[in-house]
């Protein structure tokens, strides 16, 4: 990508299109996503930066490639039509012409019938010239062979629509214009019939700096009416000097050369692009990513590739040119003399718009003012240094000599040393606590020419007057210290041992080692070898009392730099012993919910959750050994007292049942990073379930993400055992005194039939608890058996509640139909209760009569926008007339959505689309059958035929054509098929499909690698193959796969989940009786583990596709 947008940067003329291109918000969108605007500023700041390199992630960003996968390594000529396909879509909206339009030509793609002469003719529009590489040794050999006609004959033969029979017949491509600017493609990559795997050619393919094309112009065709070759000037061809440019539109200059370098399986592009307007060798510059250099034209033409003299090469791998961009010398002289150079000490032929200018300005002078602050921080060094226990950080300037260094570093410690006693520095691994090899340097060594840097930890050694340090290749042995009585409260004393070398340390005695850290006795000592061991208790140390003063005690006791002493003068031990204890059961959580942001205000600090778009959750320490209630208490205190801690709830996970108090922590299964909820509220006991109630929102707007349909307004706890009628009643007090006002006022009671209770799933409403004599717990869904809340929608009714038992709450929408698509309207919702054992037939009837239609089509709504996102088009409208409403292929429940729309209507809408579709299905077809394979004419026989076959030609020069419009980009990415992976998902006959394998075949001289693709149907898994050529577009449509944490699934095999966001959706549903559903009812049985679904989804289809185990 960057080699390419580095080459159509010097194209002055196209840089012009693109500065021609104003953002205009109310057309164009969003700055981020319009693409033309994104190149704009990147070519502006490619022009005008003061950086070293310009990033081209919002170039990607606009096209919506942002995953690591759109990073991969791509075909250059792949991305330059996408790019192409997005200008061609949004330029002709601003009634400009595109830039593009430069690399437009005309070609003709002809067959010519060797019996009656009939000459069928279509005339395409070209971007490109595809030339094959195999078997030429040039640009213009490779051009020979693209352009000369081929023979059908034999089985070969070309049915004749006007003979009515298969003859002999010649069959070419003859090019009727040509453009300002000429892409060339050289075609380096090949299937090889013996490996069966595509290959690179990197031989010798040479290219002219000046292109000339006289003879490929239609004035010129005679030669090839002959059967000819056409006569070309030698590769190193130069215009005269004082040529008359506009008089020579057959020549080009060689602009650009993109070049591959690698292998047919991976490699890498980089480029040469002429600075010069005449492509003159002195003016070529090298660009490789952010490698930007001056280049010779010896350079630029090592990309011929392999000489085939040359036996030492690698014919596998190479660096040869692959694209080519020519530019018309007197088209270009042409646009020179109509925008003559804004400032001629300026190296760029076109100007910065002032907009755009301002901008690149504007980031320079942001820049600057960085680089400015680098540079001054550069110059200084931010020092971390320990003595002991004692820590300090110092500034200087590198300019700071060594002796000024060790003063400021005593002064700042507070180390007065004796006369004649010695310090010296040394780095320090603050992760493993080792340090490192002593700072050797004279006293007035600049600090710069020392190996530091900012924020490096040090540590200061002292010696007393009259010792000496060791050598600085000594052993050195880093000791942390600590002492008992202040293990929580102090940092460790760091202790740095010196040998001379290996062998005197491997000597060295426990009893040394107490004498040297100051203890009396060997009792007091205890060591682990690494901090983190210390986790695992007294199991992990050794008392060194138990150690005969002999032992060698780094070999015995594996001493290494950065083992942990501690220092405990207590025969008990009784403070390490706890401390060993306390770091065993401490794990640090992230506390998560409601008190989640109190709780970080408490403790000042944050840390953010991956995934998460809400505030980041609080660390939080806990001693695995304490209970519930304990810590509770703990959080009231850290709160501040409000909540109480009776009022205090805590779960291991947002849907598990509240912990009992006097459970201790370590039943919980914590583990450092996993989540603990707090909420405030009261307390749960078992028996009982919190009720969250909410209520419609009133200032909901359904166009706002962040406007939630439901408020909650309180919570109530009350016994599962109750009947349904009493907790209703229970709710009046909770509900707003507009809804309570609007209830009667005979009594509690009295009220139940006016209040409907829903259960709430994130935004959306579902179950109806409908049985006023049964229990809550009969009410419920059987996913709230084991969980201690739940989300409740109330609604107040006009009258008594009228759904009978047995009937399901519908909401339905009507899709009233315009005279266009976008014409379209989406009414509702309105509510409809229906047997939930009624057919799909009778849903019709309820709703055509509910609507007034004669007859209507239903489908199912997954989500409120589902139709303005997949189209109507998309949805399931052909469901079987008697399928069951609960039952498959719906299963609709409580709160589902359901569409109709008119009938008759619907279906002559489809036949008009249908008839469009088959007109514009039989023009493609019948523009795409005059072009295929074919046979290179080599031989001076086929010549000859082929000039006697054309001897007939009478309408050679008045061919009928017709011209194929370029079709507008979509939103999907794309690929050629030849460079379609296995694994890649695409759209293949209407299908979404995962690549099993792409077989590729040997292309012919006017056709491309043929592609036999064998696919696997995502959702069904299916299998079946598509054949097309290699070069054409394959749509890979934007997929997403979505972990969702398992809450529940019932026997439908619906489930419910929890997305990062903690937000809970219930329409993702599993067929019963299949492996995945069978694996998830084992999941749901398994209480010591939690699991994760993935969910698959790309344009309409979402589905489960597998199931994790987290814990």
């Amino acid at each position: 990508m960057n080699s390419l947008l580095q080459a159509l940067f010097w194209l002055p003329s196209f840089r012009a299109g693109v500065y021609d291109f104003v953002h205009d918000p109310y057309v164009d969108g969003s700055p981020q996503r319009c693409i033309p605007h994104q190149l704009a500023l990147l070519f502006a700041h490619l022009q005008g930066s003061e950086r070293k390199a310009v990033a081209t992630m919002s170039l990607t960003h606009a096209f919506g490639w942002n995953t690591p996968a759109h990073f991969a390594q791509s075909d250059v000529q792949e991305f330059c039509r996408i790019l192409f396909d997005a200008l061609d879509q949004i330029y002709p909206r601003k009634a400009l012409p595109s830039p593009t339009n430069l690399f437009h030509f005309a070609g003709e793609s002809f067959v010519h019938c060797g019996r009656c002469g009939n000459h069928s003719a279509t005339e395409q529009s070209y971007v490109e010239l595809n030339l094959p590489t195999q078997d030429v040794d040039s640009v213009y050999a490779a051009l020979d062979t693209y352009l000369a006609p081929e023979l059908l004959r034999g089985e070969n033969q070309y049915a004749c629509s006007v003979c009515e029979d298969k003859v002999d017949a010649a069959k070419g491509i003859k090019l009727l214009s040509l453009p300002p600017v000429l892409s060339i493609q050289l075609q380096r990559f090949t299937y090889s019939p013996v490996t069966f795997r595509k290959v690179k050619l990197n031989h010798r393919v040479a290219f002219p700096r000046y292109l000339d094309l006289e003879a490929y112009t239609p004035e010129a065709r005679s030669q090839f009416l002959r059967g000819e070759r056409a006569s070309h000037p030698p590769l190193d061809y130069e215009p005269p000097p004082d040529a008359d440019l506009a008089a020579l539109p057959h020549v080009y200059a060689l602009t650009a050369v993109l070049v591959h370098t690698g292998g047919a399986m991976g490699g890498h592009y980089y480029g040469y692009c002429a600075t010069a307007p005449d492509g003159s060798p002195s003016g070529w510059i090298h660009y490789n990513d952010s490698v930007v250099e001056p280049a010779t034209w010896e350079q630029v033409a090592k990309a011929y590739g392999h000489d085939p003299d040359d036996e030492t090469a690698n014919k596998l791998v190479g660096a040869n040119a692959y694209m080519l961009l020519y530019s018309s010398v007197g088209a270009s002289a042409a646009w020179r003399a109509a925008h003559p150079l804004p400032d001629t000490a300026s190296r760029h032929p076109v100007a910065l718009p002032s907009p755009l200018a301002k901008l690149v300005a504007d980031a320079n002078t942001v820049h600057a003012g960085l680089l400015a602050q680098f540079k001054a921080a550069s110059e200084v060094l931010l020092l971390n240094v320990r003595y002991g226990a004692a820590t300090t950080s110092i500034s200087l300037a590198k300019t700071t000599s060594y002796a000024q260094l060790i003063e400021r570093v005593l002064t700042a410690l507070d180390v007065v040393l004796s006369p004649g006693a010695a310090a010296r520095l040394r780095p320090f691994d603050t992760a493993d606590g080792v340090a490192g090899a002593p700072l050797i340097a004279s006293d007035d060594t600049l600090l710069a020419n020392l190996p530091l840097h900012s924020n490096i930890h040090l540590v200061l050694e002292t010696r007393a007057p009259g010792e000496v340090f060791p050598p600085a290749e000594s052993f050195t042995l880093t000791l942390l210290v600590f002492d008992a009585e202040t293990l929580e409260l102090s940092p460790p004393v760091l202790h740095v041992l010196d040998f001379e070398d290996a062998a005197a340390a491997r000597a060295y005695t426990a009893d040394e080692l107490v004498a040297s850290v100051g203890g009396a006795v060997k009792g007091s000592l205890l060591t682990a070898s690494h901090m983190g061991k210390l986790g695992a208790g007294a199991d992990a140390v050794t008392w060194l009392d138990s150690v005969d003063g002999a032992t060698r005690v780094i070999a015995s006791l594996r001493i290494v730099p950065g083992s942990t002493l501690i220092v405990d003068p207590s025969p008990e031990r009784a403070a390490t012993l706890e401390w060993l204890e306390k770091m065993r059961n401490t794990v640090t959580v992230r506390v998560r919910g409601g008190l989640a942001a109190q709780v970080a205000a408490a403790l000042g600090e944050r840390t953010p959750r991956v995934g998460a778009e809400r505030e980041a959750d609080a660390l939080l320490p806990v001693d695995l050994r304490e209970t519930v209630g304990e810590l509770k208490a703990r959080l009231s205190e850290l709160l501040g007292g409000e909540p109480a801690s009776s009022h205090i709830r805590l779960r291991q996970r947002r849907m598990a049942p509240e912990a009992i108090d006097t459970a201790p922590l370590a039943d919980f299964g914590l583990y450092t990073g996993s989540s603990l909820w707090a909420e405030a509220g009261r307390s749960v006991q078992p028996g009982q379930v919190a009720l969250v109630v909410h209520v419609a929102n009133s200032d909901h707007n359904p166009e706002n993400k962040a406007s939630f349909p439901y408020l909650p307004v309180g919570e109530l706890v009350v016994a599962r055992a109750a009947t349904l009628a009493k907790v209703k009643a229970a709710l009046v007090p909770i509900l707003p005194a507009d809804l309570a006002a609007a209830l009667p006022s005979t009594g509690q009671l009295a009220v139940a039939p006016r209040l409907r209770l829903r259960e709430l799933l994130g935004e959306k409403v579902a179950h109806i608890l409908s049985q006023p004599d049964a229990s809550l717990a009969d009410n419920l869904p059987e996913r709230y058996a084991k969980t201690d809340a739940v989300d409740v929608v109330v609604n107040v009714l006009d009258a008594d509640e009228a759904l009978l038992p047995g009937q399901i709450l519908l909401d339905t929408y009507v899709h009233v139909l315009g005279d266009a698509p976008e014409d379209d309207t989406l009414d509702g919702p309105f509510e409809l209760a229906i047997a939930a054992t009624a057919t799909k037939d009778d849903l019709a009837a309820a709703l055509a009569s509910a609507h007034g239609l004669p007859a209507v089509a239903v489908a199912k709504l997954y989500y409120r926008t589902q139709l303005d996102e997949v189209g109507a088009e998309a949805l399931a409208w052909d469901v079987d007339g008697a399928a069951v409403l609960n039952a498959t292929p719906w299963y609709l429940r409580d709160g589902d959505l359901v569409v109709a729309r008119d009938l008759a209507r619907a279906e002559a809408r489809a036949a008009a689309a249908a008839a469009a579709a088959a007109t514009e299905h039989a023009a493609a077809s019948k523009a795409n059958t005059e072009v295929a394979l074919a046979i290179h004419v080599q031989t001076a026989e086929e010549r000859a035929a082929y000039a006697e076959l054309l001897s007939s030609d009478s309408n050679a020069d008045a061919p009928s054509s017709s011209h194929e419009q370029h079709s507008a980009m979509s939103t999907f990415n794309f690929k050629l098929a030849h460079s379609v992976k296995n694994r890649d998902v695409v759209v293949m006959k209407d299908r979404i499909a995962k690549v099993v394998a792409n077989v590729l075949s040997a292309p012919a001289k006017h056709g491309h690698t043929k592609c036999n693709l064998m696919l696997e149907e995502v959702a069904t898994g299916r299998r079946f193959e598509h054949k097309l050529s290699g070069d054409q577009r394959v749509k890979l449509p934007e997929v997403k796969l979505v972990q969702y944490a398992l809450i529940a699934m019932d026997d439908e095999g619906f489930l419910t989940v929890m997305d990062s966001r903690d937000e809970e959706r219930s329409d993702l549903r599993v067929e019963p009786e299949t492996q995945l559903y069978a694996k998830i009812g084992e999941a749901m049985a398994d209480s010591d583990n939690y699991f994760e679904v993935v969910v698959f989804s790309a344009m309409d289809l979402e589905f489960v596709a597998d199931l994790k185990v987290v814990r």
